[in-house]
């Protein structure tokens, strides 16, 4: 069975410090989420937030960390998700243009038997991992930002797909 959640229709959303934008009651072992970011200026140093998925109310658990994107002050992307058992499994991106839409989408799906997370900016594939301890996950808080200081910027057209990604 198939779900698909709209959360950010095509409606520039700005980012805020803790804004839930919805509660999911699942993330199954196959999934995709897609969204466009707009990134209006690059932090003067370290991580802010872009959005989060996680099945916790508290700040800083990387366990329960189903996917998570900040924005670095050197411009690239940092995308983590639950991979292989670690809550905090990352790719750090090339840097992105300012003041540019930038669609971000996040996957995992079963291909011949093994699960397949995959991330792609602008429809080009820059990562892949297999996933071998892949889990569906429940009560997901959708957060845009999540309990850090937010990334100056803008998201939209944010949607969930749960199953054949």
């Amino acid at each position: 069975m198939s779900t698909f959640y709209q959360l950010v229709e095509n409606i520039a959303t700005p980012l805020v410090i803790g804004k839930i934008l919805s509660v999911l009651p699942t993330i199954e072992k196959e999934y995709l989420v897609s969204f466009d970011y707009y990134p209006n200026s690059f932090p003067y140093v370290g991580f802010y937030s872009v959005i989060r998925f996680t099945n916790i109310a508290g700040p800083n658990d990387n366990e329960y960390n189903v996917s998570s994107v900040y924005l670095h002050s050197n411009g690239s992307l940092l995308i983590s998700s639950f991979i292989n058992g670690n809550g905090f499994r990352y790719y750090n991106t090339y840097a992105i243009a300012l003041k540019q839409w930038i669609n971000i989408e996040i996957s995992q799906s079963l291909k011949c038997g093994i699960y397949i997370y995959r991330i792609k900016l602008n429809g080009t594939v820059v990562y892949l991992e297999v996933n071998d301890q892949s889990q569906r996950f429940q009560n997901i808080r959708v957060y845009a930002s999540d309990f850090t200081l937010p990334s100056d910027g803008l998201i939209k057209n944010l949607y969930v797909f749960n199953g054949n990604a």
